[in-house]
Parts: structure tokens; sequence; C-alpha cells
């Protein structure tokens, strides 16, 4: 169940906001940790993508929402953001482990090597939340659900979050 595309070289999605769908509006940092909660669950039960590539301009809201999937898997660690170490693993019950990674230093894709990337979206027991994603957008796998965070003066909007089975209740 993927319903946001993955961008192309071409586009810069943080302006086009071309293949999302359903721009959901977020009053408060609060209201986008509920959300981040929720995908955080649908990934645990197994039933949304377990790479989430997260776009959004500084403030917008994606450390936020990392927290709340972190929240959502178990995690107890209090989770915050790895710009400065570039990832950050935390357990998550059952066996499996939570990576929050921020590509917003990196230069590209080439840079993940030191991380061994491939090795970490390989395994099936990983959960792979990846802020700034359009900067190594030709590494993140085909499966991944693309985010989008839109900050605006008194909320936020957010698209792509439809394959976690987060609606716009009306």
């Amino acid at each position: 169940m993927r319903l946001a595309r993955r961008p192309g070289n071409d586009q810069d999605v943080r302006k086009t906001g071309r293949g999302y769908t359903g721009a959901m509006w977020f009053s408060d940092e609060s209201a986008l940790e509920q959300a981040g909660e929720r995908a955080g669950q649908a990934v645990g039960l197994g039933s949304a993508p377990h790479v989430m590539a997260l776009v959004g301009e500084l403030g917008a809201g994606k450390t936020a929402f990392t927290r709340g999937v972190a929240r959502g898997l178990g995690v107890q660690e209090t989770t915050t953001s790895p710009t400065f170490v570039l990832a950050k693993q935390y357990p998550v019950p059952g066996g499996k482990t939570l990576w929050h990674i921020d590509a917003y230093r990196l230069r590209g894709s080439e840079d993940l090597e030191a991380l061994d990337f491939a090795t970490i979206l390989g395994n099936e027991q990983h959960i792979v939340v990846i802020e700034w994603a359009d900067r190594i957008h030709d590494a993140i796998p085909e499966s991944a659900a693309w985010i989008t965070f839109d900050h605006h003066p008194d909320g936020r909007t957010v698209t792509g979050l439809e394959a976690y089975g987060i609606k716009e209740e009306k």
C-alpha cells in the first residue's frame, strides 16, 4: 500500500509536491507527533512501508513526527535529531530496530557508504526514518513512503500519510 511516489531526479519535491496526495493540516507539533505515533503503530503491525522518506524545510515537523513514530513502535528512549551524528538507532520491542537518519549534512548518496546504508535497508528487522531524504533520493528504495512537510505560520501541512492509514477526518 504505497500511495506516495518516489521523486525523480528532475523534481524538487519540496516545491512541486508532485506524486503526493491528501495534504493534511496539523495545528501544532503535538498533533504531528500523534500522526507519527499512528504511523509507527502501522509499521509495527507490518501493514505499512518500513522506510519513511521525510522531506521539508527546517522546522517543518520532521523530527516531531519521528518522535511519534518511535513512541508508536514502543521505543522507550527519548528520540532526538541525529543531525550531528548522522544516524541513531533505537531498540524496538520484539527485536526490531528503529534507525533515525538525518541526511541534512550529506552531499549525496555516496556519503551513505560510511553508514553501510544498504545493509540497514536490507534488514527486515529495521524500520528506517530518513529526514532530508530528498538529498539522497537516488538511494531511497522504491518501496519507501515519501512524506512531505510544509511549515506555515499557524500550522503545518503534511502529505503522503495514506500509506499509514492516516486520513483527514471530516
